[in-house]
């Protein structure tokens, strides 16, 4: 793994870096050692609006945000804050709901 990692190179492409912060878009390039090149097509990120996180893929998201809060009551909060609206169901609105001072 350590092998690939130093493998791994990133570059900024001025077109997709245009679409941020709405969209979050990256291409992937994979070159063999034998030359042959394989590109992916611009893939948005999961997440985006256009590709949004299921209720089953966010749940776990805002769970891990917790931190040590007790479990239980921090997915009773995530599952009302999904509840409320389609307008709340962004990760970043439910956090700060929760998050905020009282």
């Amino acid at each position: 793994m350590a092998t690939m990692l130093g493998r791994i190179t990133l570059q900024e492409r001025a077109d997709l870096s245009a679409a941020f912060p709405q969209r979050r878009l990256a291409v992937v390039r994979i070159t063999t050692l034998a030359g042959d090149q394989f590109v992916s097509d611009v893939t948005a990120a999961r997440g985006d609006p256009a590709e949004p996180l299921t209720d089953a893929e966010l749940l776990p998201k805002f769970e891990a945000a917790g931190g040590d809060r007790n479990p239980d009551e921090w997915r009773a909060i995530a599952e009302t804050c999904l509840k409320l609206g389609p307008q709340t169901t962004s990760l970043e609105w439910s956090l700060n709901l929760v998050l905020s001072p009282v």
